[in-house]
Formats: C-alpha cells, sequence, structure tokens
C-alpha cells in the first residue's frame, strides 16, 4: 500500500475488483480522466465529519449528510433546506442544549422539543421547503 497527496488515473480500465478510497481531514485531491468501471464495487470513506456551530438558525454547508453540533446554543432552526431537497441528515451534539419544535416560520417539524445530551443524535429529512424528524436518539 502506497501513500500519495493524490492519485491520477487517466484512460483506464478497472473490471471486476473492490476499489477502497479513504479521506482524513487533510483531504487527498482524486483526479480521474477518461476512466471506466465495470463491474467494480466502490466503497468511499470519508472520516471526515464537519462541525457545525449551535445557533438560533443552525447553519449546514449544503453538501455533508452528517455533522457535529458544538456548543449549547438553543436551535430553533436550520438553514440550507433547499439544498438537502429528498436528503437526509443526521445531528450528532457533543454538549447538552434543545432544538425547538415548529416555532412559527422555522421549518423545523419536530415530534416535540428535542433535549438533546452529549452523545445524541437526530435525523432529519428536507423537502426542500422545511425540515422533519426521521428519528431520534439519547444516550
Amino acid at each position: 500500500m502506497s501513500t500519495a497527496t493524490g492519485a491520477s488515473l487517466v484512460n483506464t480500465m478497472i473490471e471486476g475488483v473492490s476499489v477502497g478510497m479513504s479521506m482524513d481531514s487533510s483531504a487527498m485531491p482524486v483526479r480521474d480522466v477518461n476512466t471506466t468501471f465495470q463491474n467494480v464495487t466502490i466503497r468511499y470513506s470519508n472520516k471526515y465529519i464537519p462541525v457545525a456551530a449551535s445557533a438560533a438558525t443552525l447553519a449546514l454547508n449544503g453538501t455533508d449528510d452528517v455533522f457535529i453540533v458544538s456548543g449549547s446554543t438553543t436551535i430553533s432552526a436550520i438553514s440550507s433546506v433547499a439544498d438537502y431537497a429528498g436528503r437526509v441528515v443526521t445531528l450528532q451534539f457533543n454538549e447538552a442544549l434543545t432544538v425547538t419544535d415548529g416555532t412559527t416560520g422555522s421549518g423545523l417539524g419536530l415530534a416535540g422539543n428535542f433535549v438533546a445530551a452529549a452523545g445524541s443524535t437526530l435525523q432529519l429529512m428536507s423537502n426542500g421547503g422545511a425540515w422533519f424528524e426521521v428519528s431520534r436518539n439519547s444516550p
């Protein structure tokens, strides 16, 4: 196994193999030009999970699906709802805080307020206009 700061595949045929890629927070760039994959299982693991600071309106980046929420500020709305249409987001909390249900104009439909403890998770689905609770877990 070799380690590199980047990898390039140019006009490459990869067939009938399992390919695994793993990235840590240092983000190894991968470049792929005219590569064909047939009967290939690709497993991609990104060990980096972004941190979102708790705020009245929790700001998500619009691309990742799992976030560690830091801080203890009560959350009453979540941004980027249109960017996540049809997707599920998982929030893992590292401190105690409350996520409030359905405050006016928040677009946040929960099964009641969620009182998170360190290690709690909350999964939400976006329909493009509002967030809806999928599941919750408290340790």
